[in-house]
């Protein structure tokens, strides 16, 4: 008897601890929401939120919505870390089991315009959850400006998150202090404008209520199709400011007119008077800002034109690359910066200026390892060159290290650290290319009015002439991905193909033109007077080798840029979220997460 007593309390312990551990295998966590939203021109936004969290309890995971007015909920779809797609159900049923809601998604209407998103969790444990929604008459149009004040992330969570990010984007549209402002609530943390004209705002600390952003935007930048008759855009922003840490009279939190040119954000305290000043003073006030985003107005190349255009076989603005680099910038067809730093290796590839060879690869500590890889070897001093080519190739060597050899991974961790140097560098381009297109009289200076045509600003616009040399620049875009086809190669001298290439580089269709050129000139290479070195690598591989080295560094100076974002906002810098306030949002009020 005693031994099976001992034998039953061991069973006992050990069924104990097992139930015991069981039901303590998961601490329930939001570990991180990343919420992205790209609005359209009619204010309609596509939100994505990813959310990494383990789940300890409960059958689905839901986000709520309410407040919304006259926006509506649709598109809604969810993926999971495996990346599976769930099915959308439509309507939602709660009282089901885990198994039951596994792979599936839905809505459930709480009626008076209150909606809960909701899907299956599958399974307790880590997931990370890829959420898609459209809201339509997202961003508003006020009597004074447009905007939206909009609850992300709800209070009263399941669990509270512990970190969170908001981007928010629109195609084609760099959002900044002169045409936009922003305010976030419900957290400790900071919002800012990113370099390449995003809205971001992130967490700094654990301390997260709720995520509210609150955006005011210049009339000028979207066509919304919900118009609001009964309250203005600085009411509110009154009723957000209400328990918040932003102060209504601070002039920070507001449009400068004369210097942003934006609308005005009219405060209780402001007299007629003083407006009536400020509207004066403004309209007499000129913009010398040179934006180089100038193919608004009359002289606009769309899309349609651009497809529409016919095929020139002359080199754009006589082989300039910055102008070119310039035009493709200022109309949005630019995908990688990469192509601008292609298209100059290539020239000085031509001109004897440097090598493409394949050397022994370097280890992270500088040292050669039993494999091949693409290398820059420079074989010119920098006084060859002079203005943004010679920044560019004492970029290149100081990247190489003290061999003067420049690998992919050198490139791309050098730029990473020097994000600055290189962006800095793109920005210096893009405005030797405007500076010359200024000569040209390809662009004007044009008064333009904004807030009921009351104030003055001025932009940068393609002159008629501007407009058609830039289509003639398409044109010999298309003339190239078009070469095999229109069978020109009796019709061009072999001399012109050098300049052709370095284009396709800069058009990022190199690849195809360089097969296009092996097909109809096979013996083809680069000014063989002045260089041997392709005689190993037929065209195409060539091209492909310099596209590597290029798209390197311009990938390690986004990332580097990444990096120094993320850390800038996690220190202070932009400016600070009110950790209260932030009333008379939309979207979800309370409650979500895990049930």
């Amino acid at each position: 008897m005693k031994k099976r007593s001992i034998i039953a309390v061991f069973v006992a312990f050990v069924l104990a601890i097992a139930f015991s551990a069981n039901a303590f295998a998961y601490e329930p966590a939001i570990r991180d929401v990343d919420i992205t939203v790209r609005l359209d021109d009619d204010g309609t936004a596509y939100i994505t939120q990813v959310w990494d969290v383990t789940v300890a309890s409960g059958t689905e995971w839901y986000i709520v919505q309410g407040n919304l007015g006259d926006i509506s909920i649709s598109d809604f779809s969810v993926t999971d870390e495996s990346g599976r797609i769930f099915i959308n159900e439509g309507a939602w049923d709660v009282e089901r089991s885990i198994s039951q809601k596994a792979g599936k998604c839905g809505i459930v209407d709480k009626g008076d315009g209150d909606y809960e998103l909701c899907w299956g969790v599958g399974s307790l444990g880590d997931h990370k959850f890829t959420v898609s929604y459209k809201m339509t008459n997202f961003v508003k149009r006020f009597s004074d400006a447009d905007g939206f004040n909009h609850r992300f992330i709800a209070s009263d969570l399941s669990s509270q998150p512990q970190h969170i990010k908001i981007t928010i984007y629109k195609d084609g549209v760099a959002f900044n202090e002169e045409n936009s402002r922003i305010w976030s609530f419900g957290f400790e943390g900071e919002k800012n404008f990113t370099q390449d004209g995003k809205i971001f705002a992130q967490s700094s600390s654990g301390n997260i209520n709720f995520a509210n952003v609150m955006v005011g935007f210049t009339p000028d930048l979207f066509s919304p199709t919900s118009v609001v008759t009964d309250k203005t855009f600085e009411d509110v922003i009154e009723v957000a400011f209400e328990d918040s840490d932003y102060d209504l009279d601070y002039d920070d939190e507001n449009f400068d007119v004369e210097n942003g040119g934006g609308f005005i954000m009219m405060l209780p305290l402001l007299s007629l008077v003083s407006i009536v000043a400020v509207i004066i003073f403004s309209n007499k006030t000129k913009n010398t800002n040179d934006s180089l985003h100038y193919s608004s107005g009359e002289n606009t190349i769309d899309k349609k034109s651009i497809k529409n255009v016919n095929y020139s076989r002359n080199i754009p603005y006589g082989g300039n690359i910055n102008s070119s680099y310039s035009v493709l910038k200022s109309i949005n067809m630019v995908k990688s910066n990469g192509a601008i730093i292609s298209a100059y290796i290539l020239r000085w590839l031509q001109k004897g200026k440097i090598e493409i060879k394949e050397t022994p690869k370097k280890s992270f500590l500088g040292i050669s390892v039993n494999k091949m890889q693409a290398s820059i070897v420079f074989n010119a001093p920098s006084s060859d060159f002079e203005g943004v080519e010679k920044a560019l190739y004492d970029m290149l060597v100081r990247a190489s290290g003290g061999d003067k050899i420049l690998q992919e991974k050198e490139f791309y961790n050098w730029s990473k650290s020097n994000y600055d140097k290189i962006d800095s560098w793109f920005k210096d381009v893009e405005l030797e290319g405007f500076k010359e297109l200024k000569k040209m009289g390809d662009v004007e200076k044009v008064e333009r009015k904004t807030f009921f045509n009351l104030i003055k600003h001025y932009k940068n616009e393609f002159t008629p002439k501007g407009k058609q040399r830039a289509l003639e620049m398409f044109g010999f875009k298309k003339y190239l991905e078009d070469f095999t086809i229109i069978n020109e190669r009796n019709a061009v001298e072999v001399h012109l193909w050098d300049d052709y290439l370095v284009f396709a580089s800069l058009f990022e269709i190199a690849d195809k033109v360089s097969q296009e050129f092996k097909k109809l000139y096979p013996e083809y290479a680069f000014n063989q007077q002045n260089t041997n070195q392709l005689d190993a690598f037929d065209i195409y591989l060539m091209m492909r080798m310099i596209n590597t080295i290029s798209y390197a560094g311009a990938s390690g100076a986004k990332a580097g840029y990444s990096a120094a974002q993320v850390a800038q906002s996690s220190s202070g810098g932009g400016g600070f979220s009110s950790f209260g306030g932030g009333g008379g949002f939309s979207g979800g009020a309370s409650g979500g997460g895990s049930r």
